[in-house]
């Protein structure tokens, strides 16, 4: 999802504020996304797909997706991505 460059920059930040101030970020920041979300679906004449504050807040997310996954044991993360794809396909075909 990011640029080698973006990588470059996340790598730095991630140097910067250590494993377990980039989990509280991330903690932090998808509140911030479920917020902006619960307040676009029932307040906002905005699509959801084209407020900026969504879009904001989703970038965050995306940003600190990408910082704290490399915390986690790649081939474990991989193995539940793979799980929860092929559960939802199957309740789709169910």
């Amino acid at each position: 999802m990011l640029t080698p460059e973006q990588k470059s920059d996340s790598f730095k930040i991630f140097c910067a504020y250590g494993a377990t101030n980039l989990l509280n970020m991330l903690v932090e920041e998808c509140m911030e996304l479920s917020l902006a979300l619960h307040k676009n679906l029932t307040r906002s004449k905005i699509s959801v797909f084209s407020d900026i504050s969504v879009i904001s807040e989703l970038a965050d997310v995306c940003i600190m997706l990408e910082l704290c996954s490399s915390l986690f044991d790649r081939s474990l993360l991989s193995s539940q991505i793979s799980f929860k794809l092929t559960r939802g396909l199957n309740r789709l075909n169910s």
